[in-house]
Order: C-alpha cells, then structure tokens, then sequence
C-alpha cells in the first residue's frame, strides 16, 4: 500500500504542476533514484501503521480527484506534455495508466495478503499493525 501511496502522491503533483501549482517533487526524485525510488518510499513509509498510510493514500487521491476535475480536457489530451514519460504521450496515458492499470496489477497482490492474513487469523491486519511483509 506504501507504494500506491507514492504513486497517488506523485499523481497529485504531476495534475498540480499542470495546473500551475507545484514542482513535481517526485518525478525529480523517479529520475535521479531510478529502480530505487519504490523502494526508499516504501521504507519512508515503515514506521506508519497500515491506517496511517491509507489515510495517505486516500488523501492524495482525493486531491488527484479535485485537480483532474478542474483540468481542461485538452490539456489531459495534448502530446509531449510529459516528455519524461515518453514524446508520443500525453497525461491522459500516464494517468490511465497509474491511476488504472497500476493499481489492477497488485489488486492480486492486496487479495493474496489479505488470504494469508485471514488464514493466520488475523482477520487482514498484520499481527504489528505495520506494513510491510506479515508471515503467518
């Protein structure tokens, strides 16, 4: 959950900098840490028990919600404007992407845990309460 955390965080201010708001603090960051990146986010996220970081998450994405409301469907549809991702596409694409397809990738993920927990009897929580790996 950590790292759509990151990702819905990162979807918040890449549709703010769109808009005009902030710099895209995490893109930077993408970019200079590489493969790396997931990981130091997830370990930011460690000491943070499971609620806190779905907190996280729902907070970012209600504010992926409220920017891309007031975004101009042809800025969501204009080509090149995150070279970044690739010169051919657009916002639309990296946000249908993570906002869509990344979370349907580990919604396998988050049902496999969930089993484990439940058949360890603890119901889907970790016997901690933190993130991260609970073996039974």
């Amino acid at each position: 959950m950590s790292h759509l955390a990151s990702y819905e965080a990162w979807n918040a201010e890449l549709l703010a900098g769109a808009l005009g708001g902030r710099a895209n603090t995490y893109q930077q960051l993408r970019a200079k840490h590489g493969s790396e990146f997931n990981q130091a986010e997830v370990d930011k996220r460690k000491p943070h028990s499971v609620d806190q970081v779905l907190a996280e998450y729902a907070n970012h994405l209600q504010q992926v919600m409220e920017l891309a409301g007031r975004m101009p469907d042809e800025v969501f549809r204009q080509v090149g404007t995150i070279g970044w991702y690739g010169p051919e596409y657009c916002l639309n694409d990296f946000l249908v992407y993570t906002n869509y397809g990344h979370k349907r990738e580990h919604a396998a993920q988050f049902s496999m845990w969930k089993d484990r927990l439940a058949h360890a009897g603890l119901g889907g929580r970790g016997r901690d309460g933190q993130l991260g790996d609970h073996e039974p």
